[in-house]
């Protein structure tokens, strides 16, 4: 199968099929008012159609670079958020030590994703993601003992 028609073009369909693995068929389908037969259809000739295909590719490595500066943005303005309303804070309310205990907690959880994430990646290219420097915001200089997980 093909592109069909004059009005087919490959970075519309591209676009329409990452769309779609990224918020669902019906979503992607409304957001490029086309039906989800449409993106069905599209997402096949992204598998048989080599420009298609490429298109798809880059269309992805986008979407990566763009999700993980995001991230690191919003991880960034998080801790600074949690360290003014820690600061501000009551240091004796027991509902507000423990809202900064389960934020603080969600952050850990975050970051050491983030690091199973980079060793992952580093063990399947042999190289770690450097796109926006280490998760737990150090310099990413060597520490005296690594870190293990069990």
């Amino acid at each position: 199968m093909g592109l069909r028609g004059p009005n087919v073009d490959p970075e519309r369909v591209a676009q329409i099929v990452v769309d779609a693995s990224l918020i669902g068929d019906e979503a992607a389908a409304k957001r490029h008012n086309v039906s989800t037969k449409t993106v069905g259809r599209y997402r096949d000739l992204a598998q048989s159609d080599e420009v298609v295909s490429k298109l798809v590719a880059a269309k992805w490595e986008a979407a990566d670079k763009d999700w993980s500066v995001g991230l690191s943005s919003a991880i960034k303005a998080q801790i600074e958020f949690l360290n003014r309303a820690a600061t501000s804070a009551s240091h004796t309310d027991p509902e507000v030590i423990r809202e900064v205990t389960g934020a603080l907690k969600t952050l850990a959880d975050v970051a050491l994703t983030s690091r199973m994430l980079d060793a992952r990646i580093a063990n399947r290219t042999g190289q770690a993601r450097e796109a926006d420097g280490p998760a737990d915001g150090s310099t990413g200089e060597e520490q005296d003992e690594p870190a293990t997980i069990q």
